[in-house]
């Protein structure tokens, strides 16, 4: 609701004769619309996210072997082929969280 209103008031206040520099520069948008957006950026996310895991995990399974490259052995390969997938692991648990976070508090809750 509070997004709503400040949307509406920047609305209001745009077509002023002298609109004010936060209208101009959009700032009376952004924090009511950043809420919506990061609930659908973090479904985003989620989903590349998982995406990633999955293939990082095919990945450390079906590695090409490279018999005559001494400076890239399937050890470092796989090392860093954990890594990514450990990371894209915490990247889909926190995008996870933050979508049920941003859901509850848009979808979810009644307004004041």
């Amino acid at each position: 609701m509070i997004g709503v209103m400040t949307i509406l008031c920047g609305i209001v206040l745009a077509f002023n004769q002298y609109p004010p520099i936060g209208v101009i520069s959009g700032v009376v948008y952004w924090g009511s619309l950043i809420v919506k957006g990061s609930l659908g950026m973090n479904v985003v996310n989620s989903i590349s996210s998982g995406t990633a895991i999955v293939i990082l995990g095919i990945d450390s399974f079906i590695q090409p072997m490279c018999p005559d490259c001494y400076w890239q052995g399937p050890e470092v390969t796989s090392g860093i082929l954990g890594v990514l997938a450990v990371l894209s692991l915490l990247q889909f648990s926190i995008s996870i969280s933050l979508s049920a976070f941003a859901c509850k508090a848009t979808c979810c809750s009644e307004p004041t």
